[in-house]
């Protein structure tokens, strides 16, 4: 009896000795989970010493939604942080928190939506009556696309070398204006082709309210490509070329239809054919369009990934050069930045005087970023550039591949909707078009000349005034 009684306590040691070893491994294993949940962000991304950057074997997926819950609390505590604050007639933001203190955070806000984004309802739907418009198109061009008759009176955007590109910036404006025009017309709106640098452009955009995709082809489509060569279009053509896209025949447009002059242009259509959208500011004309075309741009780790370090609070300034300053247009020209230092330091103290701390510095020049960054000691600035050298559509006809194509232009044009504040020493339509899309407040908009906001009409008259006669800057 003793003998099997030991043999039972001895059993009975073993369980709980089990059982302690058990509940301990649950323990670990739960706090490991805790502590892969509260990881910081920048471990998404690492770099070598040569500043390439690699992906680490990690479900993505789960990344980017924790990224975007870590930027939902961010918001709250923004909010908080930058009250409105009443100035004149409208809301305006205070600029003294910009970027402070965020040195220490890489950034973490993969697959959120940029922080203006949810103010397109407000800036390109201020009324009824433009809601109403809105969703009388999406209805319409949904029926549309069932129907034959319909589609033979359809008005399609279409990229074609043969006749002037532009660069993204004209793109997008010129895609903006036909729809306005099928809009005004009563037509659906198509892109029938996108092909740039390798890459259909349109597969770069996810479907937002509409199907822009041709269901079918139209019969006897005429090609308005062919007009598209005049590009010195002076403002009292403006009107002639509205209404060579106002009839109810079917048409093609494309490249650069109504790039010059575009404010003009655009402005004229909309007065005279959608007033509904008289209360919405020309910067965002653009931005209206796109974002009732497409869901906003979401950055992925991929673009993240060729800015090292950059903090997830930022400030961007956008630099732009000759375009014989620009990627393989370099070759052979000597480009040493010094007839833009003035504008970079401006930039800069601009920058500094807005209490920036962190300033994402994006130009068509590599001399440029380098002189960027040499400059910030002295003007008590953290600068961060891109690992990408710049392309542009217009003038470079390489082919490239996915990454290619975000070092060269696509990660910064989607980072510049993510910036707090955005500083430009020109108009440039690759710049305009970002801050246009991403309804980025217009007083954070500003000319690195007088740090004052760049957008108002009558600077675009001014400009639109003294330039006619020469071709508009990209």
């Amino acid at each position: 009896m003793r003998a099997l009684a030991s043999i039972l306590a001895a059993l009975l040691c073993t369980s709980l000795a089990l059982q302690q070893v058990d509940s301990h491994a649950k323990a670990v294993k739960k706090a490991t989970v805790r502590r892969e949940e509260h990881r910081p962000e920048n471990t998404v991304v690492s770099y070598d010493a040569g500043g390439d950057a690699k992906v680490l074997k990690e479900d993505r997926d789960k990344k980017i939604q924790g990224a975007s819950a870590v930027q939902s609390q961010d918001k709250v505590s923004r909010k908080g942080l930058l009250k409105k604050v009443k100035f004149g007639s409208e809301p305006r933001y205070p600029v003294e928190m910009f970027s402070a203190g965020s040195a220490h955070r890489e950034f973490s806000q993969f697959g959120a939506d940029p922080p203006f984004s949810q103010d397109y309802e407000k800036q390109c739907q201020p009324d009824e009556d433009s809601r109403k418009n809105w969703a009388e198109y999406k209805n319409f061009h949904e029926q549309c696309r069932k129907d034959k008759s319909c589609l033979n009176r359809a008005l399609i955007w279409k990229h074609d070398t043969s006749y002037g590109s532009g660069g993204l910036g004209d793109n997008l404006k010129d895609i903006a204006f036909t729809l306005y025009a099928a809009m005004a017309s009563k037509r659906p709106f198509f892109i029938s082709s996108w092909n740039r640098l390798g890459q259909d452009v349109l597969k770069w955009f996810e479907q937002e309210s509409i199907n822009v995709t041709l269901p079918s082809e139209p019969e006897h489509c005429e090609s308005m490509l062919k007009y598209e060569k005049v590009h010195h279009a002076r403002h009292e053509s403006v009107k002639e070329r509205i209404n060579m896209l106002m009839t109810k025949s079917c048409k093609i447009v494309g490249g650069m239809w109504m790039r010059h002059p575009f404010h003009a242009g655009m402005g004229e259509l909309l007065a005279s054919s959608a007033p509904w959208m008289s209360h919405v500011k020309e910067m965002y004309h653009v931005g209206c369009a796109i974002r009732f075309l497409f869901k906003p741009l979401r950055i992925q780790p991929a673009d993240a990934a060729q800015f090292p370090s950059l903090p997830d609070r930022f400030s961007v300034v956008h630099i732009r050069t000759n375009d014989a300053e620009i990627g393989s247009q370099a070759k052979g020209h000597q480009n040493d930045c010094e007839a833009n230092m003035h504008e970079i330091k401006q930039a800069l103290q601009c920058a500094k005087g807005k209490h920036v701390s962190n300033v994402l510095f994006l130009s068509t020049s590599e001399a440029c970023k380098t002189k960027a960054l040499e400059m910030q000691k002295d003007v008590g600035i953290h600068v961060f550039v891109s690992t990408g050298v710049a392309k542009h559509m217009n003038y470079d006809h390489s082919q490239l591949s996915a990454d290619e194509f975000r070092a060269a232009l696509w990660s910064e044009f989607q980072l510049m909707a993510y910036a707090e504040l955005l500083i430009t020493n020109r108009l440039s339509g690759f710049s305009e078009c970002a801050a246009s899309i991403a309804t980025l407040p217009a007083d954070r908009y500003l000319d690195s000349h007088s740090c004052q906001p760049r957008f108002t009409n009558s600077a675009a008259d001014r400009y639109l005034d003294g330039h006619m006669d020469q071709e508009l800057p990209h």
